[in-house]
């Protein structure tokens, strides 16, 4: 389907998903984290939301969401590529982390986000995040290393911070890759970025009576 093509009304909202999919799939730690909920369905918080790929994804397994970012363009496009049918179901934030009042939630999904959060308020965020999710639920996403090359530009974190983050979770998939690419950099040529990044997902542990 392409982004100006009208939805089929007729489609269920699996079918209307895997049209938006061919240009857009979600994200495979969204997948992951989808799947560990068996079923379940619920509330999740797309911090940095994009294009809004994990957000479709989550809506067309009847999730309610709310995406956050300080752009909204792309989740604004989503959902004309996708539809109307999924208008009650979801909340766009257009905002920074920080201004926002996160609800109780069943996952939090932040993929490639929460480095470039402001560093001020990085710490408050971060408590703000692990309050929001309820006992049982999830928390999905990625982290910066130390050996990541945004060093000037986003937060960076070892793993002994990020273990410190998730006390009161149980780490459900932990992974540290530290791989080369070529990416778009600026003026449009094309340079090679060395990545260092820690893949997260982890369940907040129940209360204990």
């Amino acid at each position: 389907m392409l982004l100006n093509d009208s939805p089929n009304e007729h489609m269920s909202p699996v079918e209307t998903f895997n049209n938006f999919n061919l240009k857009m799939p979600p994200r495979l730690m969204a997948v992951k984290a989808l799947e560990l909920f068996e079923g379940e369905t619920g509330l999740m918080i797309d911090l940095g939301a994009g294009a809004g790929s994990d957000c479709a994804y989550f809506l067309a397994h009847n999730w309610k969401v709310i995406a956050v970012d300080i752009n909204t363009q792309g989740i604004e496009t989503m959902l004309k590529t996708i539809g109307n049918k999924y208008i009650d179901r979801i909340n766009v934030i257009k905002d920074r982390f920080e201004n926002v009042i996160f609800p109780t939630v069943d996952l939090v999904i932040a993929n490639c986000s929460l480095p470039f959060c402001d560093k001020k308020y990085f710490s408050s965020v971060w408590e703000n995040i692990k309050n929001s999710i309820r006992p049982g639920g999830r928390f999905a996403g990625t982290f910066f290393g130390l050996n990541d090359d945004f060093k000037e530009k986003a937060i960076l974190l070892n793993s002994d911070q990020i273990n410190t983050m998730f006390e009161g979770f149980e780490y459900e998939h932990y992974s540290e890759d530290e791989q080369e690419s070529e990416v778009v950099g600026p003026q449009g040529k094309k340079v090679f970025r060395h990545w260092h990044v820690y893949k997260v997902i982890a369940k907040k542990q129940m209360h204990n009576n």
